[in-house]
């Protein structure tokens, strides 16, 4: 992997970021430390789970 850069992994609700974690090269996590608080939502939406490299 580049120097800098590090992996994202983001919760996408409705296009917009709900909960994000960052992961340094070499290093692992476990998903379950990603958790987005959409019990105020009601209705049908568009869930989607990004995962990107971004400057560190």
């Amino acid at each position: 992997m580049p120097p800098g850069l590090v992996w994202e992994a983001s919760v996408v609700v409705d296009g917009q970021t709900r909960a994000r974690l960052r992961c340094e090269a070499g290093r692992s996590r476990l998903m379950r430390d990603l958790a987005a608080n959409v019990s105020k939502l009601n209705g049908l939406h568009q869930v989607g789970v990004r995962l990107e490299l971004v400057a560190g």
